[in-house]
């Protein structure tokens, strides 16, 4: 992982913790919200996760590889978004 991952992951895993405690105070329903807040983090880090991957093995492909590559990744990225809003939403 590069440096530039693992700092842009301390700041979503910092940010997810001061959003966890500070929303303890106002919220309704602590468990939704802590729910809430730990999948909201773990997703932002896989997508984080993958975001990086994508980029690294784009750099080496031809433009139109690297294009059709990074657009089915964004799409898995996206995926992932719905998957876990929709588990929030349901649950």
């Amino acid at each position: 992982m590069s440096d530039t991952c693992k700092k842009l992951s301390t700041v979503i895993a910092v940010l997810g913790l001061i959003a966890l405690v500070v929303g303890l105070f106002f919220a309704g329903n602590k468990i939704y919200w802590i729910v809430g807040i730990v999948l909201g983090t773990i997703a932002s880090l896989i997508k984080v996760y993958m975001l990086e991957r994508t980029l690294d093995k784009a750099v080496d492909m031809d433009p139109k590889n690297a294009n059709n590559y990074t657009r089915a990744n964004y799409t898995m990225r996206l995926v992932v978004s719905v998957v876990f809003s929709l588990f929030c939403l349901f649950s």
